[in-house]
């Protein structure tokens, strides 16, 4: 187990995989920070920065003109955030909000890139999370133009469940509403559809999963898979 500031870094598994001489060489540029709820990582300070998340969630919004914001992917525990200059462009095309608030680690852009043309293994770890992250966006795509809201908010649930470790978190039906860019009334439906079925328990803005197993088949064929 590596630790960093006496907290565990194996909570984010991207630096997980690392092998410890690689992640000791990571290790002083990486500072653990609290990420709030509603929090633009995209406009921390003028720094450009990377976060690995360990406790939090983070959203990937896609901004649209008439001022919705839909969700187009969600990263936890099992990657990293990064701002569009880390991949070589200076246009701001989706911005990453703290959807649920946690832990996380920060480094600055330039030295993960730095680290990158030391660490073969480092290149090979973030370019598996980027092809997750490419697969999620692509099943969000078929989700919202295949399937129903009902199946599109057992997806959401199940996105994360996986990431917070979990059976029960905070996600009201209006922030869920606005990520899957439809109206508050038809999620309510859904939810309340999943708590009649014994799959959900819904209470103040809590959601509690009660059968994960039946959530995932509910899906459909758009259920999340976690590698």
């Amino acid at each position: 187990m590596f630790t960093i500031d006496n907290k565990p870094a194996h909570t984010n598994a991207l630096l997980a995989a690392l092998p410890e001489a690689e992640f000791r060489q990571l290790e002083p540029n990486l500072k653990l920070v609290t990420l709030d709820h509603g929090c633009m990582l995209s406009e921390q300070g003028s720094e450009s920065c990377v976060y690995f998340p360990t406790s939090a969630t983070v959203s990937i919004l896609y901004r649209l003109e008439d001022g919705g914001c839909p969700e187009i992917a969600v990263i936890g525990r099992e990657g990293f955030v990064a701002g569009a200059d880390f991949y070589g462009s200076h246009a701001r095309t989706y911005d990453a909000v703290v959807q649920h608030a946690g832990m996380g680690y920060r480094m600055q852009t330039q030295q993960l890139q730095f680290a990158l043309n030391h660490s073969t293994t480092l290149m090979r770890s973030l370019m598996h999370c980027t092809n997750q992250l490419f697969n999620q966006m692509a099943q969000s795509i078929v989700s919202s133009r295949h399937q129903g809201i009902f199946e599109q908010v057992c997806r959401r649930l199940l996105l994360t469940l996986e990431r917070v470790q979990s059976d029960s978190f905070r996600m009201t039906h209006e922030n869920l509403a606005a990520l899957l860019n439809t109206r508050r009334e038809t999620v309510t439906a859904a939810a309340m559809q999943l708590a009649s079925q014994g799959i959900i328990k819904y209470t103040r803005g809590h959601i509690t999963v009660l059968n994960r197993s039946r959530l995932e088949a509910q899906a459909g064929e758009c259920s999340p898979s976690f590698q």
